[in-house]
């Protein structure tokens, strides 16, 4: 029953809208005038009115439909086979462990705690600007999955977790990306546009860490879930470039939208064509984590 309203519920509301004001006003009619020919302009006259209004308000449900997903994308994070079936975290299950050695460890160590980052991140901006946009909350919700995968892999290979309290928002092992986090904070919380520009860093700044960190793995799984992430860091760039255009005005194209601090302008451009202990103070990869510079 879900599915069929779900389907036809404007098709419903039209026919229901339009019944009920076409035979209100016919009653009406038909208690003030009489005669054939009457009653039969009146018939018209509220067939056409019950249409205008129905259309009106079908069109303001348009409109409603479209504010509350305007800035709604895919953002569910998918893992495919090559018929296109989603196996997501399954995809592990068909691929053997292999040996770890130390920098694969350090990747999934920082890894983790760096998709918890963007997780809190955009709980924390959704709290301030969520009424105002979803891409946070939409977000959000695929970087839990992205974060949670990388938790598989850790324990696949019973290396501990740095993330004592899942539900713990803003803490973290890594005191650099601590201090990164408050200062995104810090910048998100300025307005909606400061906000937005956050998003687009920190997926800016995935991308090129999970690319630089899949070449450095002969591990199957790892580079299956890495390319994963990279692929749904794409698709959130592109949300919150579609979010910061509307809020600045700009075109998607306008160079003054987002300059990428991270990839190159190459691989920025391509987004838009598609749709030991981990070391302080250093990235997965031995880089210092993004700064954002101070305003």
């Amino acid at each position: 029953m879900s599915e069929f309203w779900e389907k036809y519920k404007n098709l419903i509301i039209f026919v229901i809208i339009s019944f009920s004001i076409m035979s209100a006003a016919f009653c009406i009619g038909l208690s003030e005038i009489s005669g054939i020919k009457s009653n039969l302009w009146g018939f018209l006259a509220a067939l056409d009115t019950s249409t205008a209004i129905a259309l009106a308000v079908l069109a303001f449900m348009a409109y409603m439909e479209y504010a509350k997903g305007e800035d709604e994308i895919k953002l569910k994070f998918e893992i495919l086979d090559e018929d296109g079936n989603v196996l997501n975290s399954q995809i592990l299950d068909g691929i053997e462990p292999a040996e770890v050695n130390q920098t694969e460890r350090e990747l999934l160590l920082f890894i983790r705690e760096e998709e918890k980052l963007a997780r809190d991140v955009y709980i924390t901006l959704n709290n301030k600007w969520g009424d105002q946009t979803n891409v946070f909350e939409n977000i959000r919700k695929a970087e839990q999955t992205h974060t949670d995968l990388i938790q598989e892999l850790l324990e696949r290979y019973d290396i501990p977790d740095p993330v004592t309290n899942e539900d713990e928002v803003g803490k973290f092992e890594n005191q650099d990306l601590q201090d990164l986090y408050d200062k995104l904070i810090n910048k998100g919380e300025r307005s909606l546009e400061d906000a937005l520009e956050v998003g687009a860093t920190i997926e800016d700044y995935d991308i090129k860490d999970l690319e630089d960190s899949i070449v450095q793995t002969d591990n199957e799984d790892f580079k299956v879930v890495f390319q994963g992430l990279i692929d749904g860091s794409d698709n959130h760039m592109r949300g919150f470039l579609k979010a910061l255009s509307q809020e600045k005005g700009y075109s998607s194209t306008n160079p003054d939208l987002y300059k990428p601090q991270f990839i190159s302008q190459e691989r920025y451009d391509q987004i838009f064509e598609t749709n030991p202990n981990n070391s302080v103070g250093t990235t997965a990869n031995g880089e210092a984590p993004p700064s954002i510079p101070e305003e």
